[in-house]
Protein backbone atom coordinates (compact mmCIF):
# COMPACT_ATOMS: atom_id res chain seq x y z
CA UNK A 1 0.00 0.00 0.00
CA UNK A 2 1.06 3.44 -0.92
CA UNK A 3 1.13 5.79 1.91
CA UNK A 4 2.24 9.18 1.62
CA UNK A 5 3.31 11.36 4.88
CA UNK A 6 2.49 15.11 5.44
CA UNK A 7 2.93 17.18 8.22
CA UNK A 8 -0.08 18.22 9.83
CA UNK A 9 -0.88 21.62 9.33
CA UNK A 10 -2.28 22.97 12.91
CA UNK A 11 -3.78 26.06 11.59
CA UNK A 12 -5.93 24.52 9.19
CA UNK A 13 -6.40 21.48 10.37
CA UNK A 14 -7.38 21.22 13.42
CA UNK A 15 -11.32 20.21 12.80
CA UNK A 16 -10.16 17.58 11.09
CA UNK A 17 -7.65 16.16 13.59
CA UNK A 18 -10.26 16.57 15.81
CA UNK A 19 -12.89 14.29 13.93
CA UNK A 20 -10.25 11.63 13.32
CA UNK A 21 -9.28 11.19 17.11
CA UNK A 22 -12.98 11.74 18.41
CA UNK A 23 -15.05 8.92 15.33
CA UNK A 24 -11.84 5.86 16.16
CA UNK A 25 -11.43 3.97 19.28
CA UNK A 26 -7.96 3.59 20.38
CA UNK A 27 -7.91 0.63 22.24
CA UNK A 28 -4.16 0.89 23.69
CA UNK A 29 -4.27 4.65 24.54
CA UNK A 30 -4.75 6.08 27.97
CA UNK A 31 -8.27 7.81 26.51
CA UNK A 32 -9.33 5.11 24.05
CA UNK A 33 -12.63 7.06 23.14
CA UNK A 34 -11.51 10.82 23.65
CA UNK A 35 -14.63 13.40 22.84
CA UNK A 36 -14.56 15.71 20.31
CA UNK A 37 -14.42 18.24 22.82
CA UNK A 38 -11.28 16.46 24.54
CA UNK A 39 -9.78 16.12 20.83
CA UNK A 40 -9.90 19.81 19.78
CA UNK A 41 -8.54 20.68 23.32
CA UNK A 42 -6.03 18.71 22.61
CA UNK A 43 -5.00 20.32 18.98
CA UNK A 44 -5.37 23.84 20.47
CA UNK A 45 -3.40 23.30 23.19
CA UNK A 46 -0.42 22.34 20.65
CA UNK A 47 -0.11 18.29 21.70
CA UNK A 48 0.12 18.03 17.62
CA UNK A 49 1.40 20.63 16.78
CA UNK A 50 4.72 21.29 14.44
CA UNK A 51 7.82 22.97 16.67
CA UNK A 52 10.93 22.69 18.21
CA UNK A 53 9.89 19.49 19.89
CA UNK A 54 6.45 17.82 18.92
CA UNK A 55 5.97 17.18 14.83
CA UNK A 56 2.81 15.63 13.67
CA UNK A 57 2.39 14.07 10.20
CA UNK A 58 -0.69 12.85 8.13
CA UNK A 59 -0.77 9.41 6.89
CA UNK A 60 -2.37 9.50 3.36
CA UNK A 61 -3.72 6.88 0.95
CA UNK A 62 -4.88 9.24 -2.26
CA UNK A 63 -6.51 11.70 0.12
CA UNK A 64 -8.12 9.41 2.74
CA UNK A 65 -6.69 10.05 6.27
CA UNK A 66 -5.13 7.08 7.49
CA UNK A 67 -3.06 7.13 10.27
CA UNK A 68 -1.74 10.29 12.56
CA UNK A 69 2.39 9.88 13.70
CA UNK A 70 3.60 12.20 16.44
CA UNK A 71 7.16 12.54 16.80
CA UNK A 72 7.68 14.39 20.65
CA UNK A 73 10.40 15.25 22.77
CA UNK A 74 12.56 16.20 19.94
CA UNK A 75 14.32 18.73 22.11
CA UNK A 76 15.79 15.75 23.66
CA UNK A 77 18.09 13.13 23.07
CA UNK A 78 15.81 10.32 22.30
CA UNK A 79 12.50 11.57 20.62
CA UNK A 80 9.14 9.36 21.48
CA UNK A 81 6.33 8.59 19.17
CA UNK A 82 2.65 8.26 18.96
CA UNK A 83 0.74 6.29 15.92
CA UNK A 84 -2.69 6.14 15.43
CA UNK A 85 -4.01 3.74 12.52
CA UNK A 86 -7.76 4.29 11.36
CA UNK A 87 -9.25 1.05 12.29
CA UNK A 88 -10.42 0.14 9.24
CA UNK A 89 -7.13 0.57 7.69
CA UNK A 90 -5.58 -1.53 10.74
CA UNK A 91 -3.54 -4.61 9.26
CA UNK A 92 -3.19 -3.43 6.40
CA UNK A 93 0.66 -2.09 6.23
CA UNK A 94 0.40 1.11 7.61
CA UNK A 95 2.48 0.62 10.68
CA UNK A 96 4.80 -0.54 8.43
CA UNK A 97 5.21 2.25 6.62
CA UNK A 98 4.76 4.39 9.45
CA UNK A 99 7.83 2.75 10.95
CA UNK A 100 9.83 3.06 7.78
CA UNK A 101 8.70 6.91 7.25
CA UNK A 102 9.61 7.64 11.02
CA UNK A 103 13.13 5.95 10.97
CA UNK A 104 14.15 8.18 8.00
CA UNK A 105 12.58 11.39 8.99
CA UNK A 106 13.87 11.16 12.77
CA UNK A 107 17.54 10.07 11.47
CA UNK A 108 18.19 12.85 8.25
CA UNK A 109 15.51 15.40 8.87
CA UNK A 110 15.71 15.53 12.60
CA UNK A 111 19.87 14.05 12.89
CA UNK A 112 18.93 12.16 16.24
CA UNK A 113 20.89 8.85 16.59
CA UNK A 114 18.16 6.72 18.20
CA UNK A 115 14.54 6.78 18.58
CA UNK A 116 11.87 5.30 21.52
CA UNK A 117 8.45 3.80 21.26
CA UNK A 118 5.84 2.63 24.20
CA UNK A 119 3.36 0.39 24.02
CA UNK A 120 0.98 -1.79 26.67
CA UNK A 121 2.76 -5.35 26.56
CA UNK A 122 -0.65 -6.71 25.51
CA UNK A 123 -0.41 -4.74 22.04
CA UNK A 124 0.61 -7.59 20.46
CA UNK A 125 0.43 -6.45 16.68
CA UNK A 126 2.12 -3.10 17.51
CA UNK A 127 5.04 -5.76 19.34
CA UNK A 128 5.01 -7.37 16.46
CA UNK A 129 5.50 -4.44 13.95
CA UNK A 130 8.36 -3.39 16.09
CA UNK A 131 10.39 -6.61 15.87
CA UNK A 132 9.81 -7.02 11.90
CA UNK A 133 10.62 -3.44 11.72
CA UNK A 134 14.15 -3.42 13.38
CA UNK A 135 13.83 -2.06 16.55
CA UNK A 136 14.70 -3.86 19.60
CA UNK A 137 12.71 -4.26 23.03
CA UNK A 138 15.01 -1.88 25.82
CA UNK A 139 13.01 -2.18 28.91
CA UNK A 140 9.62 -4.06 30.35
CA UNK A 141 7.96 -1.42 32.94
CA UNK A 142 5.74 -3.72 35.37
CA UNK A 143 2.02 -2.09 35.70
CA UNK A 144 3.07 1.30 34.22
CA UNK A 145 0.58 1.74 31.59
CA UNK A 146 -3.22 2.97 33.50
CA UNK A 147 -6.27 2.80 31.40
CA UNK A 148 -9.70 4.11 31.43
CA UNK A 149 -11.57 2.03 33.45
CA UNK A 150 -8.37 1.82 35.88
CA UNK A 151 -6.83 -1.49 35.41
CA UNK A 152 -3.05 -1.11 35.39
CA UNK A 153 -0.81 -3.14 32.20
CA UNK A 154 2.58 -3.53 31.82
CA UNK A 155 4.40 -1.16 29.52
CA UNK A 156 7.53 -1.85 26.92
CA UNK A 157 10.00 0.38 25.30
CA UNK A 158 11.32 -0.75 21.95
CA UNK A 159 14.47 1.25 20.10
CA UNK A 160 15.95 1.82 16.82
CA UNK A 161 19.49 3.23 16.67
CA UNK A 162 20.49 5.22 13.43
CA UNK A 163 23.11 2.73 13.11
CA UNK A 164 21.42 -0.53 13.39
CA UNK A 165 19.34 0.91 10.85
CA UNK A 166 21.64 2.09 8.23
CA UNK A 167 23.32 -1.50 8.40
CA UNK A 168 19.73 -3.39 8.57
CA UNK A 169 21.48 -4.73 12.34
CA UNK A 170 19.76 -5.06 15.73
CA UNK A 171 22.38 -4.70 18.47
CA UNK A 172 21.85 -7.10 21.12
CA UNK A 173 21.46 -5.79 24.43
CA UNK A 174 24.13 -6.86 27.18
CA UNK A 175 22.88 -9.14 30.19
CA UNK A 176 20.13 -7.77 32.74
CA UNK A 177 21.24 -8.13 36.24
CA UNK A 178 19.10 -11.20 37.81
Amino acid sequence: MDVHWKPFAPDSEQEILAEFLSTQVWPFHGNPSPSREKATEWAANGRFGNDDDTKSFWGLVGTERVALLTVMDLEDPTPVFDLRVAAARRGQGIGRSALRFLAEWTFVEACKHRIEGHTRSDNHPMRALFRASGWLQEAHHRQAWGSADGTWHDAVTYTLLRDDHEAGTRTPLPPMDN
